[in-house]
């Protein structure tokens, strides 16, 4: 009976450790199954970002730059932090989420009123039944033209232009696009990429205005078998419309003197307040990078025009809403628009040369000693041209240092007070800038 009782107890013990050993496993094999999980998530997400540093000075005090922004009214050198980048993708195959955040110095000139401000909140859907078709919804660069859409880390140059400051500040937009490309088979075919949206046309700014835009594009790239030639033609067009905050709208014609002038349309009265004006644009791009002996060239070219509506101030964008911020009439103007960069990767060194040249005309029906005040004409009808050139000097994968001088010169014989060849807006830049 003794040895039976032992011979229970010692089963009991290995039964009971053996029970335990069962549970331990079972434990670390739910944490691991946990673990494999959670790793299985962070590899689809990728984080990246670039800071870039600078320092600037310009020829006057105040100059009122779109080489990030006005400086202050006493001061013609600063340093600043021009962007700060940071950016999460989340890639689950047939689908992405992309959200990117801007953290740099507050400036209201640069439309960031705060210190940290939303870049890119997006999620980007393919098709099961065909992954060429994909539609993207939120906050994401407008499929027009090429250069703003193009990555502010990738430019030759330290700033967009002058045309991108102006009819599509922030560059992005909030609204829904579709992406086609034709089969893979289809090898020609497939070199075409086909972007249609409607977005609420104010940039990044809620819709004040009750309008859509509808914005398109159809462009053709290619490379060269030999990979030693890239090449790219594009074409693309914009449909919206702005709110007027006043009785009066202003389109061009001829005074009683025959001259060139501002005509007031106040013939609808109150009925002119909140009517929305249409605004359209057409654009073509090109561009043609060439592998070749002496190194890396790149020359590109993008021209734009249409019809714009603005300020007397000011041709710019206006994403603020008429009914709260006092804006003014509405004047509108035919504009266009033109670059043309040209930049060179020195072979076998770590140097690259850039030189842009940037036309901004806001109001192609006059010119010169045509833009008086009398006739209501103000600022926002001067052109300016901007020649730029530079160099780029990549240290390292991460880090890339620019030295970047811009020569600006406005349209000659305005009559308007404080404006002509008096303005001093050259500016010099030299950046440092950090991408992981």
């Amino acid at each position: 009976m003794k040895k039976f009782t032992l011979l229970n107890f010692a089963l009991l013990i290995l039964i009971s450790a053996n029970l335990k050993a069962q549970e331990t496993t079972s434990s670390v094999d739910e944490r691991l199954s946990k673990a494999e999980s959670e790793i299985s998530i962070l590899k689809k997400v990728k984080i990246s970002g670039y800071l870039q540093a600078q320092y600037q000075r310009s020829d006057s005090n105040g100059a009122a730059t779109v080489a990030g922004g006005a400086f202050a009214a006493n001061s013609n050198q600063r340093f600043m932090l021009r962007r700060g980048r940071i950016k999460a993708v989340y890639d689950g195959g047939l689908t992405q989420l992309v959200f990117e955040m801007d953290i740099v110095e507050p400036s209201p000139v640069l439309g960031s009123a705060n210190a940290v401000n939303i870049r890119d909140f997006y999620a980007k859907i393919s098709m099961p039944f065909y992954k060429d078709l994909s539609i993207t919804t939120g906050m994401q660069y407008r499929p027009f033209g090429f250069e703003q859409q193009y990555s502010s880390s990738m430019n030759e140059s330290p700033e967009l232009t002058r045309l991108v400051n102006n009819v599509f500040p922030n560059e992005r937009d909030l609204g829904a696009m579709i992406t086609l490309k034709a089969p893979k088979e289809m090898e020609l075919l497939h070199c075409l990429t086909l972007k249609a949206g409607i977005f609420n046309g104010q940039g990044i700014a809620k819709n004040t205005s009750g309008n859509l835009d509808m914005i398109g594009q159809l462009y053709f790239e290619r490379t060269t078998k030999n990979e030693k030639i890239a090449y790219r033609l594009g074409g693309s067009y914009y449909s919206g419309a702005m709110l007027n905050g006043d009785k009066t709208i202003y389109s061009m014609g001829t005074n009683a003197a025959g001259e060139k002038a501002f005509i007031a349309d106040t013939a609808n009265g109150s009925s002119n307040i909140y009517k929305s004006v249409n605004r359209q644009y057409y654009g073509v791009d090109a561009q043609i990078t060439i592998d070749n002996p002496a190194g890396m060239s790149t020359l590109r070219a993008e021209y734009v025009a249409g019809r714009q509506p603005g300020t007397a101030s000011t041709s710019k964008s206006l994403d603020v809403d008429p009914k709260v911020n006092a804006v003014g009439p509405t004047y509108l103007r035919d504009f266009s628009a033109y670059y043309v960069t040209f930049a060179h990767k020195i072979h076998k060194t770590p140097f690259q040369v850039v030189v842009r040249y940037d036309v901004y005309t806001p109001n192609t029906k006059v010119s010169g000693n045509e833009i008086t005040t009398a006739n209501k004409f103000g600022k926002g009808d001067i052109s300016y041209t901007t020649l730029g050139y530079g160099l780029n000097y990549f240290m390292t994968n991460n880090v890339k240092f620019t030295a970047y001088y811009d020569m600006v010169t406005n349209d000659s014989k305005v009559l308007i007070s404080g404006v002509g060849y008096a303005q001093k807006l050259n500016i010099f830049t030299l950046r440092m800038q950090y991408k992981f």
